[in-house]
């Protein structure tokens, strides 16, 4: 049916001559329910279309880079590759001020760099967690977005959601609770380690276990960046989530 679509697509853009783009997001979803064959099979449609550009993208940059970059794939060396990071603070922060600014709430630039810390710069919780503040401030005789303010708002967010994230947290078993306390610790860097290990009490095959199954559960993900690799939720809140009942 996906085919389908992709060449109709092609057809009706041969019949304009505005430019036509399709972005496909999460495209790994489609592979991982398709498997090998989707993947073929969407390589051999597209790369004969003439009339439509295309971008796959994807969060699980792991998944993404093999699927371009082995030899034995079908979507190998098609088209270009990017590899695209947080959104720069040096534009999200102004459109978040001014944004603030326009319903007349002071903004300090500390608290405007807070919202995109406790986010830790994804877009969806920037934005959900400056809708809380200023859900929180709305309407109140001059307003002031502090630090104080943007911590107050986030545990609003927290005790909303708990009931999700407690029901979540108790799927975990106690190895994967514990892994996941130090890998928020830990900053998600060098989990094997043996100072890591040691803090946490397990050996490195019950960790890397217990990791495994949160990134298949996709409660984790993995950053790869200049030469590093870092562990981090997907769900930045449910890590505060975690500090804040842990303590």
């Amino acid at each position: 049916m996906l085919i389908e679509l992709l060449v109709g697509l092609d057809q009706l853009a041969s019949q304009t001559k505005q430019p036509v783009g399709l972005i496909l997001d999460e495209f790994q979803k489609i592979i991982e329910l398709g498997g090998d064959k989707a993947e073929a099979q969407i390589r051999a449609a597209v790369q004969k279309h003439r009339h439509v550009g295309y971008v796959f993208a994807g969060s699980k940059t792991r998944m993404m880079a093999d699927m371009t970059g082995h030899p034995s794939r079908p979507f190998y060396h098609l088209g270009e590759r990017r590899f695209i990071g947080p959104i720069p603070r040096s534009e999200f922060s102004p459109f978040l001020k001014q944004n603030f600014e326009k319903s007349k709430i002071k903004v300090t630039d500390q608290a405007i760099e807070l919202i995109q810390d406790l986010a830790e710069d994804v877009p969806y919780n920037v934005q959900r967690l400056a809708h809380a503040c200023w859900d929180h401030l709305a309407g109140t005789p001059k307003a002031h977005l502090t630090e104080v303010a943007v911590r107050r708002s986030l545990e609003i967010l927290l005790h909303e959601d708990d009931a999700w994230y407690t029901q979540l947290w108790n799927q975990f078993s106690v190895v994967q609770k514990t892994a996941l306390i130090n890998a928020l610790q830990a900053g998600g860097i060098e989990l094997l380690s043996k100072p890591v290990l040691r803090a946490a009490g397990l050996s490195a095959s019950s960790m890397q276990r217990a990791l495994q199954t949160l990134q298949e559960r996709e409660i984790l993900r993995t950053e790869e960046k200049l030469g590093s690799v870092r562990l981090r939720l997907i769900d930045p809140f449910f890590g505060q989530w975690i500090r804040l009942v842990t303590g």
